[in-house]
């Protein structure tokens, strides 16, 4: 019958990346099961293949495979619903190959979704889904959809780190004409062929596409690798193949997304970039808070949490999340935006901001992380500075070193006392291996012999190679003598020492670690921490240069910003948009712009920026407020006069009167305008949150915005937010309702508006009351 004959919705999912940007961590872990936030880039794509409707999934391995095979087992992720089934083959050099193996096998029965394992998304796919199925009811040979979403080229190069990207689409249907991956300064000139023009009425050439690398294919894709052994990459070659050859009549068509999220961590800048986009929430429901490794998965009841801490995550003001089990000592500050995992302790006197602390660290005193990420079990000493960087499992740190920006220390390295890593450095207690190939799109690990002189304790532990690999390929792990010299330094135990090991004393110290060197060359474009300006526009074409410039936040004209690249605040990026949203909103002030031109400016650069109303709003408010105090220093100076001289007195009746009639006719002014963009209740509490940063003059408002002069009259702006029904009675209900459970230093201006929350829950109480009357009555 019908039911039985129906196909069930499959995914492959490619728990290899194929690739060598994340060395040498993905030498002793799989890329997919390294953490981003706390929980394994793995889960994170079985989640959301979940949430999909998917109801097979096939797991390709190939490096690491008894890893990815033992932590689907432990997480218990294969059930009735949601059937998680692996392919393994630890012989494959590519996707052609992995995908061709597939084919071998005979799983695959129909439409599936092709996935690597490293996409972060939460999109709803189902529109894409029946956009291909109706294609292909009508066309056999449009054999694959892929998934894209709109990105400014900035945000590309600079946070996301990604080569440009040329697409040539027929807008009419979304058709795929011609491919062209760029380069590092961006997208390159595609030639347009007659045959690509002919007997179209349009060709829309897309370079602000960024390719999320989800796939809806046919069956015959699978069939088209086997056919052809050219094809290794999936978009280099296969896609690039099928475009070319155009005789054989198979099309592939680009999705678009208009909402939703969904990034591919292809290096160490797009993790940063992820990992941050998680803490800030854009990821939602896949956050920290909402629990969901150990809560019922989305689609299935049984709980996944064999093998999971069983601790639950909570969220507190400012992007912060801590584990139940978390211990920070009172006088240690943490945030914003921070995770901390269960079981991890913080001492006395450390500052952590824009940081993932993972599970069972211990967190000297008097220490200071910033944009850090942390894998389980790092130590950290005390006195100790790390910036922007990346430790994994069990890293050791000892009191009164420093960690310089852009470092990456693979499991176990050990940094001596006192000593300084410098910046970019990679470490690892494995000896460095040659690049296959000198390219950056090969194995996560390596072939036997290609390894480097193993001279440390080598030849009694088989030259360090795993000898249950019984592939052609095998895995790399640290020799006896290494990992027993590297316990003794993290110790600081010379007696446990069992054979001497030359280290790179200049760069651990009396620590334990040898050098990497990235095959790209591209240290700061491509590391964990944000680029400087000037390389970004090194990286321009010349041509660009120029209007790129023209655009972008200069810091150097920034009093009290950090001008040096490796002292930015990685709030830069939310800097600048905050600078474009407040000079746009200026300009509209200035010129006297009415409502309608306004919305249009601030709508387009919404657009260019990939953001939402809410943001532009909450800029646009405090914007507002800002024009009753001295200009903010973010401002260009032709600006400024339309701010005050200096910051009023509030000490009087009749000095918070004035100044707030003031606001009042402003508010009355462009009140309509923040309306129109305030969408949605959850808008308007998003805007009362950032209200609160304002007053507290932290995050963005925390270089000289005068915020905290709102302060004593915190309330009566609240009221005159209600007054003007910029903000909802519900809204400011479920405002205070969220800042309920926070600790009491995060609930200062609440406890200034309750009077205010209280006069709204009695006058709701008041209304449910009369409302009951009525029924009754009636």
């Amino acid at each position: 019958d019908a039911s039985s004959a129906r196909t069930p919705l499959q995914a492959v999912l490619m728990a290899d990346s194929f690739a060598q940007k994340l060395r040498p961590l993905t030498l002793e872990r799989p890329k997919a099961l390294l953490p981003i936030a706390d929980a394994p880039m793995l889960d994170y794509a079985l989640e959301w293949l979940a949430m999909a409707g998917v109801e097979e999934v096939y797991v390709f391995c190939c490096a690491h495979a008894k890893q990815i095979e033992r932590h689907l087992e432990e997480r218990k992720w294969s059930t009735p619903s949601f059937q998680v089934k692996t392919v393994v083959s630890t012989s494959c050099l590519s996707v052609g190959e992995a995908l061709r193996t597939v084919d071998q096998r005979n799983v695959i029965r129909g439409d599936f979704i092709l996935l690597s394992s490293d996409v972060v998304s939460n999109v709803n796919i189902q529109g894409a889904l029946q956009a291909h199925k109706k294609r292909r009811e009508a066309d056999k040979l449009a054999i694959m959809t892929m998934v894209t979403r709109k990105v400014s080229d900035r945000h590309r190069r600079h946070r996301l780190g990604c080569h440009g990207l040329t697409m040539a689409l027929d807008p009419e249907d979304g058709r795929l004409l011609a491919y062209q991956e760029g380069t590092a300064s961006g997208a390159q000139a595609m030639r347009l062929y007659p045959s690509i023009t002919q007997g179209r009425k349009c060709v829309e050439v897309c370079t602000d596409l960024l390719d999320c690398q989800i796939n809806i294919c046919a069956p015959e894709v699978l069939m088209l690798f086997t056919d052809n052994f050219d094809y290794q990459q999936l978009r280099r070659d296969f896609v690039c193949g099928v475009l070319s050859e155009e005789e054989l009549g198979n099309k592939i068509y680009v999705h678009q997304l208009k909402r939703g999220y969904a990034t591919q961590v292809q290096n160490l800048r797009t993790y940063d970039a992820v990992s941050r986009d998680i803490i800030e929430r854009w990821t939602h429901p896949l956050v920290p808070d909402s629990n969901w490794l150990l809560s019922q998965s989305m689609l299935f009841s049984q709980k996944k949490t064999n093998g999971i801490e069983d601790t639950v995550v909570k969220m507190f003001r400012g992007n912060v999340y801590k584990a139940e089990t978390v211990k920070v000592d009172h006088s240690a500050k943490v945030g914003p935006s921070c995770y901390i995992g269960s079981r991890s302790n913080v001492g006395a006197g450390t500052t952590i901001a824009h940081s993932v602390i993972g599970k069972n660290c211990k967190i000297g005193g008097n220490c200071h992380l910033e944009g850090c990420y942390l894998f389980e079990n790092c130590t950290v000493g005390d006195n100790v500075t790390i910036l922007r960087s990346l430790l994994a499992g069990n890293v050791t740190v000892h009191a009164g070193a420093t960690v310089q920006p852009g470092c990456v220390l693979s499991f176990g390295v050990v940094i001596g006392k006192n000593h300084t890593v410098p910046s970019y450095t990679r470490l690892s207690l494995l000896q460095p291996v040659e690049p296959e190939g000198g390219s950056e799109d090969e194995l996560e690990y390596t072939r036997k012999g290609s390894c480097a002189t193993l001279s440390v304790g080598s030849a009694s532990e088989s030259d360090g190679w795993d000898e249950e690999d019984t592939g052609e390929l095998a895995e790399l792990k640290p020799s006896s003598a290494a990992m027993n010299a590297a316990h003794a330094a993290a110790l600081k135990d010379p007696s446990s020492l069992k054979e001497e090991v030359e280290w790179d004393v200049s760069l651990v110290g009396q620590g334990a670690g040898w050098k990497w060197e990235l095959p790209t060359g591209a240290e700061e474009l491509y590391s964990i921490a944000p680029p400087p300006m000037t390389e970004l526009e090194d990286a321009s074409e010349e041509d660009d240069s120029v209007a790129d410039g023209e655009e972008m936040f200069d810091l150097a004209d920034t009093e009290g910003v950090a001008t040096d690249g490796f002292e930015q605040s990685v709030d830069d990026l939310e800097l600048f948009f905050r600078k474009e949203v407040t000079e746009t909103f200026l300009r509209c002030v200035k010129e006297k712009f009415d409502q309608t031109n306004a919305v249009i400016e601030l709508n387009a650069l919404k657009i260019a920026e990939d953001r939402t109303f809410a943001d532009c709003a909450r800029y646009v408010l405090i914007t507002i407020l800002q024009l009753n105090l001295p200009a903010p220093s973010i401002i260009s100076q032709q600006y400024v006069p339309l701010f005050q001289e200096n910051p009023p007195p509030l000490t009087s009746l009749a000095e918070k009167t004035s100044f707030l009639a003031s606001l009042k006719k402003r508010l009355e002014e462009w009140g309509p305008l923040l309306c129109r963009f305030l969408k949605s209740l959850d808008d308007q509490v998003e805007v009362l949150l950032t209200l609160e940063e304002f007053c507290g003059e932290e995050g963005v408002f925390s270089n000289g915005d005068h915020g905290k002069t709102y302060i004593p009259v915190f309330l009566l702006l609240l009221q005159l937010l209600y007054q003007q029904d910029i903000i909802s009675e519900e809204a400011f209900l479920d405002w205070a309702r969220e800042k309920e459970n926070a600790e009491e230093e995060e609930k200062v201006l609440l406890n200034l508006a309750m009077p205010f929350i209280q006069w709204l829950e009695m006058a709701e109480s008041e209304e449910e009351e009369e409302e009951d009357e009525e029924d009754e009555d009636e």
